[in-house]
């Protein structure tokens, strides 16, 4: 949320006593580009969106005229000392080290993709042979799951193998039940 995120700038930047200046990044070679992609669009109006509210909040905060660190009758910045403070405003598409840094691990991945609602509970709905809808919820918990308990650290990799493994040993072992019950 960019509202959420810009006050929690705006109290970094209260704290340390500054009046930045507010840049973000946008990339030329976007706006030029005959690839329609819309994610190519997307990114430097969220940047862009986040610089405009961060300048929003910070004028606002300094207007009211009771802080410290507003600008004086010359509009010069009356408390910070040395050259005035940048602060830029980037995408997740600069970062080219997050990927690699992200942790790989069967939980993370369900965090990742998995709406997990009160820490480890998952709401979903499903509809019955009869066409009616249930809501059913699933609780990934140690005490519930033995399996969650024992893959939640291991590498997705080696998950997929895992439970590829157990699927391929569960179905042999019941291919009994599953004739018997077809019949």
């Amino acid at each position: 949320d960019l509202d959420a995120a810009s006050d929690r700038l705006l109290s970094v930047i209260a704290t340390i006593g500054i009046r930045p200046f507010i840049r973000y990044y946008s990339p030329e070679a976007n706006s030029k580009s005959s690839d329609p992609s819309p994610v190519g669009d997307s990114i430097p109006r969220v940047a862009k969106a986040m610089a405009d509210r961060l300048q929003l909040k910070l004028d606002e905060f300094y207007s009211v005229g009771q802080h410290d660190y507003a600008e004086d009758k010359t509009g010069s910045q009356s408390k910070q000392s040395g050259p005035p403070s940048v602060i830029v405003v980037l995408d997740r598409s600069i970062d080219m080290y997050a990927p690699l840094i992200h942790e790989m691990s069967y939980q993370a991945m369900v965090y990742d993709l998995v709406g997990l609602d009160e820490g480890d509970k998952h709401t979903y709905t499903i509809e019955s042979n009869d066409g009616q809808t249930h809501q059913h919820e699933a609780e990934l918990s140690e005490k519930t799951d033995p399996l969650w308990e024992k893959l939640r650290h291991e590498h997705i990799g080696n998950v997929a193998d895992i439970l590829a493994t157990r699927l391929e040993r569960f179905a042999e072992e019941s291919a009994g039940v599953s004739s018997f019950s077809s019949e």
